[in-house]
């Protein structure tokens, strides 16, 4: 497949790839401010409760043991409710740092290479290049026939008045500067082509090798919540013991 088709294939997918980035992005910043509100929820939920161990602690029944032992475990569960708010948090940040800033990076560059093919498509409607080889080519046959004006009217005068020619060399002049200065800025022209095409080829290159960095985003995210979810579930392992050990029988609240 040539670049240019190659081109083409990445123009007509890159507006739809966009959108869906821009949607993945959107969805993960909700995703990572509602994994942010529950750790900020567990940790209030955890200040409240061990708020109410230091209330309840002393019970209105004199040497109530079980009261004692329930706000003792009303502390330690607040303890794990506490680690369990670290840990979304550090989750609510892994989302973001991994997934929610490469995303945004593979966006962006999507965008790049948008406008740099716009700027190409833009460069082409002008046709700059094309007009100045027409305006080139019109001004050599000018001065094709001007110079064949300027012999003419050379020999006619021989050697009496040759203001005529002069008049010819001036004309001559005029148009010669004109062709250079075209052919300089056809040259300019012809360089930015060159340019933006293997700027573009670098672009699609690395737009193309970026995919590999996507799918290790995602490994790495994956690990990540793997990780969180292990250390989740020891959290909550460590609490069992805890929890089985609250008083639970009525008749001992008498």
């Amino acid at each position: 497949m040539t670049l240019e088709l190659e081109l083409e294939s990445v123009k007509k997918r890159l507006p739809a790839s966009i959108e869906y980035y821009r949607s993945m992005v959107q969805l993960l910043d909700r995703v990572q401010k509602r994994n942010e509100a529950s750790a900020a929820d567990y940790t209030r939920f955890s200040l409240t409760l061990n708020s109410l161990a230091d209330c309840e602690r002393k019970c209105h029944i004199e040497d109530c043991y079980n009261c004692r032992q329930l706000s003792q475990g009303y502390s330690k569960i607040s303890t794990h409710f506490n680690q369990t708010s670290h840990l979304l948090e550090e989750q609510a940040k892994s989302t973001h740092r991994v997934l929610v800033e490469n995303l945004k990076r593979h966006r962006d560059l999507l965008v790049s290479v948008q406008e740099l093919m716009q700027r190409r498509d833009q460069s082409r409607e002008g046709n700059v290049a094309e007009m100045l080889k027409k305006r080139i080519a019109s001004n050599e046959a000018k001065l094709k026939t001007l110079r064949a004006s300027a012999a003419t009217a050379a020999a006619a005068a021989g050697g009496g008045d040759r203001s005529s020619v002069g008049l010819y060399d001036s004309q001559i002049e005029k148009v010669t500067n004109n062709i250079n200065s075209d052919r300089a800025e056809l040259h300019v022209q012809n360089q930015r082509a060159i340019l933006l095409q293997h700027t573009l080829w670098m672009e699609i290159t690395y737009y193309h090798k970026s995919h590999a960095q996507i799918a290790n985003m995602y490994q790495e995210f994956v690990h990540g919540q793997m990780k969180t979810s292990q250390s989740l579930y020891d959290n909550w392992k460590a609490l069992s013991p805890a929890v089985h050990d609250l008083p639970m029988e009525v008749n001992g609240f008498n």
